[in-house]
């Protein structure tokens, strides 16, 4: 946790804008978000600053849970619960009364520092959270499962399930029930497990390192994933067979997506000569004899990169590395939107969100939350004053846009989770 120093002001690294009386932290930038050559401009009231902004705030919540350690959170899909843990306990919210439904512990790790966590929750009330303990080697991890009620209170049993999921795969579940969780305790492997039936779970081995990032074809019978080995491979999800084994990136891989219409997939390498976004066209692999692709297009970085999304029609991908968002259009591959930090060492901007189809870009940015409209050339920021405490490195946050009631917001770095209302 730090608080931004008037040294780091001084030497040009941030802007602090006065709005309604608020000191309010922003990014210098070499490059940002443009239409029609005109740079973006920020909207009516923005930047928002956290604590002089309680007419924007819909919904605040503090972390409540014992040894609170690393958090995170999910919102259900119906936006009626706010479901936060750590590697220890779990806390259910109802944002209808903004009260406590139910805490309970978690059966699947021991308690104490050096543990991550990740959440997801999939069709209806299914949750799932992952952890990892970093505390002994070989680090260990598991993933419990249960089922919420209608009220918020836990149904059923928790059952433990070998693996764990990292937070930069923000779609576990397809085809209703079954979901991968990766392996790093030097097995190397990947699980696929089914929600319906814990005790059938299909075992992915061959990769030589850890996997870190799994994903799943919107068509078709494929997984995707991606590994510290610098190899990304697709699999048979319903054999578990190996079906194709691209060209090493000579780097660590960190993120796999498939685009919305299964035509392409992408993968990310974070370190190394081979750092970069790799992008192939499904067409163009020939699955049956294994022979070696052509040329990705390949869109390199000048650091890691462990966040990018294709757009909901496909027609765009966005991804995010220190100090740096670029946006490309799949048609022609070309570059058409950069948003470029002027130290770009300091922060790394993750959770790249596409909002209203293509038409508004979301993302994390120095402890704030970060929005451009490409129809209104206006962007938004909601984020720490200048004496706020936060996170300011890597930034860890989750973002939920729960339009059926009107707010934008999610995990902050001064671990809450906050909702503003959404800018019509």
């Amino acid at each position: 946790m730090v608080v931004l120093s008037s040294l780091a002001v001084l030497l040009g690294l941030f802007h602090v804008y006065s709005v309604a009386q608020a000191a309010i932290v922003t990014v210098d930038l070499t490059s940002d978000f443009k239409k029609n050559n005109a740079s973006a401009k920020w909207a009516p009231g923005h930047p928002v600053e956290w604590r002089s902004s309680a007419d924007e705030i819909m919904f605040e919540w503090p972390l409540q849970l014992q040894y609170a350690g690393r958090f995170t959170g999910h919102v259900t899909n119906d936006a009626k619960f706010l479901i936060m843990a750590n590697e220890s306990y779990a806390q259910v919210v109802s944002l209808d009364t903004r009260k406590s439904v139910s805490t309970f512990a978690l059966n699947y790790l021991s308690r104490g520092e050096g543990r991550m966590t990740s959440i997801y929750v999939g069709n209806g009330y299914d949750v799932i959270i992952s952890g990892v303990d970093y505390t002994i080697n070989p680090a260990t991890e598991a993933t419990v499962t249960f089922r919420l009620s209608a009220n918020g209170t836990i149904a059923g049993p928790q059952t433990v399930l070998p693996g764990s999921f990292t937070n930069v795969d923000k779609e576990l579940l397809h085809r209703k029930s079954r979901f991968v969780l990766t392996n790093n305790e030097g097995k190397n492997v990947a699980y696929v497990h089914d929600l319906n039936n814990p005790n059938t779970t299909l075992t992915l081995s061959g990769h030589r390192d850890a996997i870190i990032s799994a994903a799943w074809a919107p068509y078709g019978r494929y997984i995707a994933t991606a590994a510290w080995d610098g190899i990304m491979k697709l699999w048979d999800e319903v054999t578990g067979k190996e079906l194709y084994s691209f060209p090493s990136t000579n780097a660590q891989n960190w993120l796999t997506r498939f685009s919305p219409d299964g035509q392409y997939f992408l993968y990310t390498a974070g370190n190394g000569d081979g750092r970069g976004v790799y992008i192939y066209n499904m067409d163009d692999l020939n699955l049956t004899t294994g022979a070696p692709p052509p040329e990705p297009w390949l869109i390199k970085a000048d650091n890691w990169v462990r966040s990018g999304e294709f757009s909901p029609q496909g027609d765009y991908v966005a991804f995010a590395s220190y100090g740096l968002v670029e946006v490309y259009r799949t048609s022609d591959r070309q570059l058409v939107q950069r948003w470029a930090a002027e130290d770009k060492t300091g922060f790394e901007v993750t959770d790249i969100t596409w909002i209203a189809g293509s038409k508004r870009l979301a993302f994390r940015a120095y402890g704030g939350l970060e929005m451009y409209d490409f129809e209104t050339n206006l962007k938004y920021r909601w984020g720490p004053g200048e004496m706020d405490h936060f996170d300011a490195g890597v930034a860890e946050g989750s973002t939920f846009t729960p339009l059926n009631r009107g707010w934008i917001g999610g995990r902050e770095s001064d671990s809450t989770f906050k909702f503003w209302k959404y800018p019509a």
